[in-house]
């Protein structure tokens, strides 16, 4: 999970004071697709369950996800969606083989970070050495954390912050009792993160439409 980065953006939410309980839509017709670089060669098997479980985190918020392959394909066997430009609604995440604790300012308890920005940001990465050493101290199946640590990171560049928040998925230090609530599926976004998010998705894939629409001109 990320710190506080420089330059973050302030996040004008009233935050919930009770548990991570989000607001569900039944029509899940907003959707972000994440280019998967997974450097680290985790394996596939804990691959797709992180991003299972991270799927689930942002159903709960009102949010399909499209996960995409983009590392170790041949560029002519490549899909479209890692060949071709960014789109709003698009994604970078980084699966990265070194430990937080190799990048000034980061320290093992990281497990990623993200670079949000006010224009809408879309890279964030995940230490996985970090993921798999918490994993084991923790207890916690490594998948589990994974598809968290990815939800995290994700969730900055969608509340366009990079600031941490006292409750649910997007506190800044999850501690064993977090770790706890993320084992039994209950460490999500709060209401207000998650309404927010649906509205930015929805403005992201405003701008998306518009870009189809110049690109057929």
């Amino acid at each position: 999970m990320s710190r506080l980065m420089r330059g973050c953006i302030p996040l004008t939410l009233m935050l919930a004071a009770t548990g991570p309980g989000v607001a569900r839509q039944s029509d899940l017709s907003l959707r972000i697709t994440v280019r998967v670089y997974n450097y680290a060669k985790a394996s596939t098997a804990i691959l797709r369950l992180a991003e299972s479980e991270a799927s689930r985190i942002f159903q709960s918020a009102g949010l399909e996800t499209r996960w995409v392959d983009c590392l170790g394909v041949p560029a002519e066997d490549a899909l479209p969606p890692c060949r071709g430009p960014l789109t709003p609604t698009d994604i970078i995440l980084r699966i990265l083989a070194e430990r937080g604790s190799t990048r000034r300012g980061f320290r093992d308890a990281h497990l990623g970070f993200a670079l949000p920005s006010d224009k809408g940001g879309f890279h964030a990465s995940i230490f996985y050495p970090d993921v798999e050493s918490v994993a084991e101290k923790e207890g916690i199946p490594q998948d589990v954390l994974l598809g968290h640590g990815m939800a995290h990171e994700i969730g900055h560049l969608l509340l366009n912050s990079s600031a941490h928040f006292q409750f649910g998925l997007m506190r800044g230090k999850w501690d064993s009792k977090d770790l706890q609530h993320a084992a039994r599926g209950d460490l999500l976004f709060t209401a207000e993160q998650a309404s927010y998010i649906r509205t930015e998705v929805l403005r992201r894939t405003g701008q998306s439409q518009v870009l189809s629409i110049h690109t057929l001109q």
